[in-house]
């Protein structure tokens, strides 16, 4: 093989991997390797590029969770019933509030029907009210310019473009959904999220992406 190296205009090290390595000599592995190596030179300078923004973003996380009293974390307890009642009461107001009601419909739908989005929207809107002005006291500028930018968020996705308004708004929509979804992972680490919640979540999200396509599918399919 270290022949054949030679004459290929080769020179490879008399070892065990000589054939190997001239196995894969090829332009196709040449190519891979040449685009390895770019990756990861572009995934290491991305590293370097977040870490000052990770240790600032460490920082805010510790110095919020350290300022929080006991009267806080009732503030923060709360916050989050009234998020969790702004996704469960809207569906039962639906059923129940909602003439000619079709079951089964996705939360999206639900909240933009009168009753169920008065609800949601309002308990919404109280619980970050809530979750800001905790933010607002005991954290710095990073933690509550985040906060605040995810509020404004979800405001453009929950109340000022709805689904189902327009090509254009549809549009803000989604991409004020996706930038929000993206949101939770800061949120969760600022938090310190045990991470049961955090894979949790994160396996919601993947359920989500992967059945959006598949009804959007059957939508075109069915004329709906």
């Amino acid at each position: 093989s270290v022949n054949l190296a030679h004459r290929r205009g080769k020179t490879f090290r008399k070892t065990p991997n000589a054939k190997m390595s001239l196995a894969i000599d090829t332009p196709w592995s040449v190519a891979v390797g040449t685009m390895s190596s770019a990756t990861n030179a572009i995934v290491h300078q991305l590293a370097n590029l977040a870490g000052p923004f990770h240790s600032r973003l460490e920082h805010s996380g510790k110095h919020f969770r350290r300022n929080l009293s006991a009267t806080d974390v009732a503030q923060v307890t709360l916050a989050r019933n009234i998020f969790l009642g702004s996704t469960l009461l809207p569906p039962l107001a639906y059923v129940f509030c909602v003439k000619d009601a079709r079951m089964p419909a996705t939360i999206s739908y639900i909240g933009r029907q009168g009753v169920p989005f008065y609800i949601g929207n309002s308990l919404w809107l109280l619980g970050w009210g809530i979750w800001l002005e905790a933010f607002y006291r005991q954290g710095d500028n990073v933690t509550f310019s985040f906060a605040f930018s995810m509020w404004v968020c979800g405001l453009v996705l929950n109340t000022l473009c709805p689904l189902g308004k327009s090509w254009l708004q549809d549009w803000i929509h989604f991409v004020a959904a996706f930038v929000y979804i993206v949101d939770h992972e800061v949120l969760f680490y600022l938090c310190n999220h045990p991470s049961a919640y955090v894979w949790f979540s994160r396996l919601d999200l993947l359920i989500f992406f992967t059945a959006t396509p598949i009804k959007m599918g059957l939508q075109k399919r069915l004329g709906v």
